[in-house]
């Protein structure tokens, strides 16, 4: 990834490139940056999202790829770092964006399965193996699994069984449901 300026009569343009060899061709994508690199970090983080849409057809560039082509072009060009820093800071404010229509999303649906419940539920799913926005089938599959190794009649320990038990019914309460 790395960045082009193309100069047209008197005005400059440039763009966010990614180079991808598909076989024995190089393809090259890009997203248009606008007619300078000093972008407000408002406008980092509308690239960034262009950047995850866009360019995903191989590879998905992350940010630092994106933060690291536009250092190296400032280095190389010697322009002022704070572009880099407006880009980190794009990320930051598309990583907001992405955490506030999750959280729209859950409120749209009623799915509130995330970390952010109670200590006993994380404390279950970690004994489970399972994260805490699991599915009712994910949890009851995680202690199917579970319970041919702990259970006493496979030789395993009561305390441990009781402890795998009392997750399960934890994460079911959880997700609404009944064991």
């Amino acid at each position: 990834m790395f960045i082009r300026r193309k100069q047209e009569w008197r005005a400059e343009y440039f763009y966010l490139v990614e180079s991808v060899r598909d076989g024995a061709k190089v393809r090259q994508r890009s997203v248009y940056l606008g007619k300078t690199l000093n972008l407000s970090a408002d406008r980092w983080a509308e690239v960034l999202h262009e950047v995850e849409e866009r360019l995903d057809y191989f590879i998905r560039p992350s940010t630092a790829d994106v933060r690291q082509a536009v250092r190296a072009y400032c280095k190389k060009h010697a322009l002022p770092m704070k572009t880099a820093e407006a880009v980190r800071d794009g990320a930051r404010l598309n990583r907001k964006r992405k955490e506030a229509e999750y959280e729209n999303w859950q409120r749209k649906t009623g799915h509130y399965n995330s970390v952010s419940g109670s200590a006993k539920v994380s404390g279950s799913a970690k004994v489970l193996g399972v994260s805490t926005c699991a599915t009712r089938e994910e949890v009851k599959a995680a202690f199917r699994k579970l319970v041919t190794v702990h259970h006493p009649d496979h030789g395993g320990e009561r305390e441990k069984f009781a402890e795998v038990l009392s997750a399960r019914d934890a994460m079911l309460r959880h997700l609404g449901t009944t064991a």
